[in-house]
């Protein structure tokens, strides 16, 4: 059996394990191999991981914009917020 560890920085994802039906028939290269392979895994798994993180993220900024067109559309004259006019050296809700 031969194992390599499939790590992305220090965060160990799985190890990629090759099994012989008999011993001893693996070589230093097919551990080389099965090195490379792991390493090969762990840039796809993490590219994956990326990918859903930016999904999820595309997705809560699409809800949120969403939100705020419905908010904008379904506000009357009746509901919206009055603009405060500021004079020069006041602050809003402090007299002058």
């Amino acid at each position: 059996m031969l194992a390599a560890p499939i790590t992305a920085g220090t965060q160990r994802l799985g190890v990629l394990t090759v099994y012989a039906p008999r011993p001893p028939i693996f070589a230093d290269d097919d551990l080389r191999l099965v090195q490379l392979l792991a390493g090969q895994a762990a840039v796809i798994l993490e590219s994956r991981a990326l990918i859903d993180e930016a999904t999820r993220v595309r997705a809560r900024e699409e809800a949120a914009r969403l939100r705020i067109s419905v908010a904008t559309a379904t506000e009357t004259p009746a509901t919206m917020t009055p603009a405060v006019a500021l004079q020069p050296g006041t602050l809003a809700g402090t007299p002058a």
